[in-house]
């Protein structure tokens, strides 16, 4: 299971990375993205629904 989630999450990191250039701006990792997508993606979120509750992260 722990190859497989690996493989998963280059492959989605690799995805989210080329669909979504200028979100992806400054994060080269998987860590990057975790650390900064309260800024990097859920700010984009609430643009499109204004009415969504997403989770936020305590540093």
């Amino acid at each position: 299971m722990a190859d497989f989630l690996e493989v998963y999450g280059k492959y989605l990191f690799s995805k989210l990375a080329e669909e979504n250039p200028k979100l992806m701006k400054g994060i080269h990792s998987t860590f990057d993205m975790l650390l900064n997508i309260q800024t990097a993606i859920h700010t984009e979120v609430l643009k499109l629904h204004t009415d969504a509750n997403p989770p936020r992260f305590e540093e």
